[in-house]
């Protein structure tokens, strides 16, 4: 991978496909407080976890992602259905909206961390 110019260390592959022992594939579920959901995310150096959230479709969510590691792809979250891209500090961000679509993607600016969050109606 070296030759062709790709810039990966054998511990931050192994860690992506899950061998190191985290899963690529999580998901929480909102609980309510107040009239909001709220969810709870941790970004780290390999991934946004849990990467799966679901919410309840056209109720207010408090989206609370606790930033561990920063780097310069994660230190950005991308919600594009939502007009969202909040830069992450150190310790707890709070990402709040409405759902509106049943399945809202996000990002790091880059792309190469994703999830996605399921609204769903109930």
């Amino acid at each position: 991978m070296a030759l062709a110019g790709m810039n990966l260390s054998p511990t931050t592959m192994l860690a992506y496909i899950g061998v190191l022992g985290e899963s690529r594939a999580s998901a929480s579920k909102a609980t309510m407080k107040d009239g909001v959901q709220v969810v709870n995310m941790t970004a780290n150096v390999t991934s946004y976890t849990p990467n799966t959230l679901y919410v309840k479709k056209g109720i207010p969510v408090k989206l609370v992602v606790n930033a561990e590691q920063l780097t310069g792809c994660n230190s950005t979250i991308v919600i594009p259905d939502m007009n969202i891209e909040q830069k992450l500090q150190a310790g707890k961000n709070i990402i709040e909206f409405t759902p509106v679509n049943e399945e809202i993607p996000f990002s790091c600016w880059m792309g190469m961390k994703r999830g996605i969050i399921k609204a769903i109606n109930e």
